[in-house]
């Protein structure tokens, strides 16, 4: 059986965020920001010390509070591609669980930039997947990365 959470992004630019369960087994698919509400937050803020909850009621990330029935069954947050609005909070909430961030080499080399700049130290596991490659997620969930358009 495959359920689909519909997290955020879907009725705004911004907080992008899809979780999938295939037979208990789970993998989100990106985790966005929304930057005009990011903006508003953290103009006087200190970004680093900034919570997952404060950013998350602020409607600047997804609100992940709805996946937490199935939080142990979170096999692979997967990111798409290097958009703020699919991959910008990743350094925000990505460990609120307990799985690897699995993405293509731009967008590892930007998460990592992002982690870095912003000394963010994130304690999933970034998996880089190259082009035209599979990574085996679990018995019954496999990734393939792909190059799209031109």
């Amino acid at each position: 059986m495959i359920e689909i959470y519909a997290v955020g992004g879907y009725n705004e630019v911004g907080k992008n965020c899809t979780a999938i369960d295939v037979d208990g087994e789970v993998i989100i698919i990106d985790l966005g920001i929304n930057l005009e509400n990011y903006i508003k937050l953290t103009e006087d803020e200190d970004i680093i010390k900034i919570s997952a909850e404060k950013l998350m009621h602020a409607g600047a990330v997804p609100d992940i509070s709805v996946l937490d029935k199935i939080r142990d069954n979170i096999k692979a947050i997967v990111i798409s591609h290097a958009h703020l609005d699919h991959v910008g909070a990743v350094p925000y909430i990505a460990d609120k669980f307990d799985a690897p961030v699995v993405c293509g080499p731009y967008t590892s080399e930007i998460i990592k930039s992002i982690l870095k700049e912003d000394r963010i130290n994130l304690k999933n596991e970034i998996k880089t997947v190259n082009i035209n490659s599979d990574y085996k997620v679990s018995d019954n969930i496999k990734i393939r990365e792909t190059k799209v358009g031109v």
